[in-house]
């Protein structure tokens, strides 16, 4: 039989494991990178969204993390992809339109890091893919409960 406590206990082990494996996301130790990078992150975003609250309607807690999370994620975003459009055209002379893109289509996938491998021919753009993820991790937890 299940009971609050051996719930409380499965999530202390899952936020210590998503802890344990962010401090080795950040180590630069190699072959662990390759394997704890991809997840350690979005570990602890879905652990976290456990102890979420919702008050209202499922709109309204979906509008109110689109509010806290998504339109931060936006403006930053923007100001990331204009920062370095300009920055791209005025080192290198590149095409607007197609640095323009590129950064959006980064912003959108999130890359934040140089380690791994990007995909697509896509940019590092910087740390502000996490508001994107939490916002995500939020409403997977919320909607699996």
């Amino acid at each position: 039989m299940n009971t609050t406590s051996d719930r409380v206990a499965w999530i202390d082990v899952a936020k210590g494991v998503a802890m344990v494996a962010i401090i080795m996301g950040h180590l630069d130790l190699g072959m662990v990178d390759r394997v704890v990078y991809p997840w350690h992150v979005p570990l602890f975003f879905i652990v976290a969204g456990f102890f979420l609250s919702t008050n209202g309607s499922i709109w309204e807690f979906v509008c109110k993390k689109a509010k806290s999370l998504i339109l931060p994620f936006i403006y930053t975003a923007l100001l990331v992809v204009i920062t370095l459009t300009v920055k791209a055209i005025m080192l290198n002379g590149d095409d607007v339109a197609s640095v323009f893109r590129r950064m959006v289509i980064s912003a959108i996938y999130g890359l934040g890091s140089t380690k791994g491998i990007a995909p697509f021919g896509i940019s590092n753009i910087g740390a502000i893919w996490f508001l994107e993820a939490a916002f995500w991790a939020v409403l997977l937890c919320d909607f699996s409960i």
